[in-house]
């Protein structure tokens, strides 16, 4: 298998995982918006989530937002996201924050629905890591290896 095979089997990987991710998200979204349809302003969520997947640049960030409506100074509201950071050594999202934004109605879907952003976030990583020693071995082999087209690794003895 040539390494460009490999490589375009991780970029499969990744771009699997990332529509999984929007799939989560999506599923989410559906019960954001249907879940504060029913229930009175004071009981709707403010807690969102987003997905990017950024392919030339191997990113994938899962991330929750919370919105809240601001008054600018000429009366009109206007809504705004705040980013929720996470642990900096950590897949995941801390739980206590996000239980702390969530509305009771809507908690148990959070949890669930970040014990899966966790793992997706993991894999993908892992798939990341993969591309090292991917590297590395496409560079020996550049420079001689087993299959290389370098002039000095061949006998010229006949």
């Amino acid at each position: 298998m040539e390494y460009s095979q490999i490589e375009e089997s991780l970029d499969q990987k990744e771009r699997e995982i990332a529509e999984t991710a929007n799939h989560y998200a999506s599923e989410f979204w559906n019960s954001h918006y249907s879940g504060n349809a029913e229930r009175p302003k004071h009981e709707r969520s403010h807690l969102g989530v987003r997905v990017r997947h950024r392919p030339n640049t191997g990113n994938l960030e899962i991330f929750w937002v919370r919105f809240s409506w601001v008054q600018s100074k000429d009366g009109k509201n206007h809504l705004r996201s705040e980013h929720l950071r996470k642990g900096v050594s950590s897949h995941g999202d801390s739980e206590t924050k996000l239980l702390r934004y969530a509305q009771e109605w809507e908690r148990e879907l959070v949890l669930e629905v970040e014990r899966n952003f966790t793992r997706l976030r993991e894999e993908f990583a892992s798939v990341r890591k993969a591309r090292v020693p991917l590297r590395k071995a496409r560079k020996l082999s550049a420079e001689g290896g087993i299959g290389s087209t370098n002039k000095e690794s061949e006998n010229t003895d006949e």
